[in-house]
């Protein structure tokens, strides 16, 4: 500490040398890759929502109003020969956005609120994998929601059923 109480060259002098020793440990570290692969399926279904609360700039989304949300759900597979059957999960998907537009009642529905929805629903129906090496472990469920291909939300998640 003696160092860098000295003056202010020696204590910018410390710290790119710290940076670099950091560095250096790094580097001298194997690295190692992590790769994953997932499918992706996407569907689309016509829905009304509002928003009740919506600032006073928008205030023309209080009143109910028709949207083509679009949905594209990506699930992580476990191994390379179709381990799920994209026309499969495809059906499931829209099964789910059938139900979506009777589980979510309220007026106040929007894209966070699919997509947690249907992000749940594969979880309960994906939500574990067998890997490479044979464990089963928990699978990554991406699912992006928009209302008419513009605007949405995106829901990450890891950890087995939600």
């Amino acid at each position: 500490w003696g160092r860098i109480r000295c003056s202010i060259s020696l204590r910018t002098c410390d710290f790119f040398n710290i940076i670099y020793v950091l560095e250096n440990r790094k580097s001298r570290h194997k690295r190692r890759m992590i790769m994953k692969t997932f499918i992706y399926v996407t569907t689309q279904f016509e829905d009304m929502h509002s928003y009740p609360d919506a600032p006073e700039e928008v205030a023309f989304l209080r009143v109910p109003h028709r949207h083509m949300f679009h949905v594209e759900a990506t699930i992580e597979v476990g191994h390379l020969d179709r381990e799920l059957e994209f026309i499969l999960v495809k059906r499931e998907l829209d099964k789910m956005c059938s139900a979506v537009k009777d589980v979510i009642k309220t007026e106040a529905k929007s894209c966070e609120r699919f997509a947690t929805y249907l992000a749940r629903a594969l979880s309960k129906k994906y939500g574990w994998l067998i890997d490479n090496t044979g464990f089963e472990r928990s699978r990554e469920i991406i699912i992006k929601v928009n209302e008419d291909g513009e605007n949405g939300a995106i829901f990450y998640s890891k950890g087995g059923e939600l």
